[in-house]
């Protein structure tokens, strides 16, 4: 069904609908790539201890580094971090997280490692709220 809307409070009152619909989406969508990072990064820290200096997996010693690397989805709070809406974050609490990660950067690869089927996931959930919205 195609609804003609002629008057702009009708209109604004619609696109409004599809802003809330769009953001639901895409926090779905971005929940769903942050997701497939964690693992993507928790693999890359997941060594037999055997890695070469600098190499894949990170070789585990205590697993704690492992253990520490976590998610925060968009809207949700954790370890002191608020993610917006729209925005998703990847986390290790570990204190030497950061020294390890300039060496191997393992949040910032698992998040490329999964650029593909992540970009693909926002789509889908970005199309799915777009018929849902027309819908309305």
């Amino acid at each position: 069904m195609i609804r003609v809307i002629s008057d702009v409070k009708s209109t604004i009152k619609r696109l409004k609908r599809y802003e809330k619909g769009i953001q639901k989406s895409l926090n779905r969508g971005l929940s769903k790539w942050v997701l497939m990072a964690h693992k993507s990064a928790r693999r890359l820290l997941s060594g037999s201890g055997k890695s070469a200096a600098g190499a894949y997996p990170v070789p585990v010693r205590t697993g704690q580094l492992r253990r520490a690397q976590d998610y925060i989805l968009p809207g949700k709070s954790k370890h002191g971090i608020t993610a917006r809406q729209g925005d998703a974050y990847l986390v290790n609490t570990v204190r030497y997280a950061a020294a390890i990660h300039k060496k191997r950067p393992f949040a910032q690869d698992g998040i490329n490692q999964t650029r593909s089927e992540g970009m693909r996931a926002i789509s889908l959930e970005l199309r799915k709220g777009l018929m849902a919205g027309i819908s309305i």
